[in-house]
């Protein structure tokens, strides 16, 4: 079934509903918003910012307001998902140590 030749009232594509039939419309991957990534726990502004080029943790913590003082800069977590993948399941999970200094940890890229 093409769901555009259904709205547009073609009669072989705009099938007749049954009892109890289900219609599920899928996103467009391609026409949604750009993809996000989220810093969440002990930075000064905790939330979803978009994911720009070659990102890289400093730089959504930076973009997270920084650490507060309460945050244990030695200890954090990546949590990687699917794309479109509902319900969200951890696709991985990666302890980060050293945020304040090591360099390799600093340079651990954000990607999609």
């Amino acid at each position: 079934m093409n769901l555009a030749e259904a709205l547009a009232g073609n009669p072989v594509d705009n099938l007749l509903l049954e009892p109890r039939d289900r219609l599920l419309v899928h996103r467009n991957a391609a026409k949604v918003d750009p993809a996000t990534v989220y810093v969440k726990g002990e930075v000064a502004k905790p939330g979803r910012y978009p994911l720009t080029t070659n990102m890289y943790v400093e730089d959504l913590i930076r973009v997270g307001g920084g650490l507060k003082r309460s945050a244990d800069p030695v200890k954090a977590d990546l949590t990687r998902y699917a794309e479109g993948d509902l319900p969200r399941t951890a696709t991985e999970s990666i302890p980060i140590e050293a945020l304040g200094g090591d360099e390799r940890e600093r340079q651990r890229k954000i990607s999609c």
